[in-house]
């Protein structure tokens, strides 16, 4: 699997608000960047890669198959421009005087767009989902029901007398 059977490196750049000479396509095309992106997509549902193969085979999609099609072709280009974005203090530095003078990394890389990054990942992953459930309903399961249980027990004293509790006889 590559990124790019999901989105194109022109559309995670502009996400990131880099040029093609400060990301190039060898970079974006890792094998890193498909690995966690197939992971990704495995996490939100186990079988929205296949799914999306599927469809994406069709001659003629319906309109509910080019939406899910449409929201996961945004998911992947949030999902590696948020996955890239983690490394951006690594990559882009804030000065750079001489290669022996002076090198200094930003202390807080993007933060602005990170988030925004983030909130749009959040956003079209939930929207994704809904396609998902449109096209597929049989994919996606309910969220398990998380049951908390409680136990009291009574005093194994009484507090007042210092001696084991009288509960009182029903009739």
């Amino acid at each position: 699997m590559l990124i790019t059977d999901y989105t194109d490196t022109n559309s995670i750049r502009a996400t990131l608000g880099v040029s093609v000479d400060e990301l190039e396509d060898a970079v974006l095309l890792l094998p890193l960047w498909a690995t966690q992106l197939y992971e990704g997509l495995i996490d939100l549902a186990p079988d929205l890669p296949s799914v999306y193969t599927t469809i994406k085979a069709l001659p003629t999609p319906t309109s509910d198959q080019q939406r899910f099609l449409n929201l996961s072709s945004a998911f992947a280009t949030y999902f590696v421009a948020s996955k890239f974005i983690e490394q951006a203090p690594l990559l882009f530095p804030q000065t750079l005087r001489g290669v022996k003078d002076q090198f200094t990394r930003v202390q807080d890389p993007f933060a602005t767009l990170q988030q925004g990054i983030y909130s749009g990942l959040s956003y079209v992953k939930d929207k994704l989902l809904v396609a998902l459930q449109a096209v597929n309903p049989t994919d996606i399961a309910p969220p398990p029901v998380q049951r908390v249980f409680g136990v009291s027990t009574g005093l194994g004293y009484d507090p007042v007398t210092d001696s084991p509790p009288q509960y009182p006889i029903l009739p």
